[in-house]
């Protein structure tokens, strides 16, 4: 049920709905991601980190904690972090679309437009005909379609997906 309420946005009534599993800590990791990503969904970024630890301490072969981890980092600004928690997700399980789709945000944000690149086609690649993925799809064509028209217009040359910077 609390996965329900996060994916429809109520993070308050998920935590309120977690909360009492919490009296006794949980032994397996899924309690610890779902508060967390409950508190990430409300902004309230030290808590759900603190949960998303709690979960790696529990099992830290779960690359869904390492993204969400990542995504607090790159929520907080930093993005060398962010890499490095996406780099163990993706030791674990390497063709998971998040994991590039982040990749490809984190190093856009660091100035490294090949690696960004590199992990945008990835994520387009593991995602194609999968319709869960269409909307963020569809948004990444359109920044990466404009960004390459913005780019090539200046240059006077086509440039793959983005240019460098």
């Amino acid at each position: 049920h609390a996965q329900q309420l996060i994916q429809a946005g109520e993070y308050e009534e998920a935590q309120a709905i977690l909360s009492p599993l919490f009296h006794d800590p949980p032994v397996t990791w899924e309690p610890w991601f779902w508060m967390g990503t409950a508190f990430l969904g409300a902004g309230q970024l030290e808590q759900a980190d603190q949960y998303f630890l709690s979960g790696l301490a529990r099992n830290d072969k779960v690359p869904q904690l390492w993204i969400q981890r990542a995504l607090v980092a790159q929520q907080q600004g930093s993005f060398q972090l962010a890499v490095h928690e996406l780099r163990q997700a993706e030791a674990l399980q390497p063709d998971l679309p998040h994991i590039h789709l982040n990749m490809g945000y984190a190093y856009e944000r660091l100035g490294n437009n090949r690696l960004a690149n590199q992990y945008f086609r990835r994520f387009l690649q593991l995602t194609e005909g999968q319709p869960e993925f269409f909307s963020t799809r569809k948004k990444l064509l359109a920044s990466l379609t404009s960004i390459t028209k913005t780019q090539a217009s200046t240059t006077g040359t086509p440039l793959s997906l983005r240019g460098e910077r």
